[in-house]
């Protein structure tokens, strides 16, 4: 299982880290793979279209 499904919800405040497969993202982490993610998701759609 890998972040993606996690970028597409909120998470709750009061957590500071993250670990998914053995590997710990702070809450800015976390937040700039999630931009990352969710701009080149837009890019490859409006390609697409």
């Amino acid at each position: 299982m890998g972040l993606e499904h996690l970028f597409y919800d909120d998470i709750p405040s009061g957590i500071k880290k993250i670990t998914v497969n053995n590997k710990t993202y702070s809450i800015e982490e976390f937040n700039i793979l999630k931009e990352d993610f969710l701009k080149k998701k837009k890019k490859k759609t409006k390609i697409n279209l």
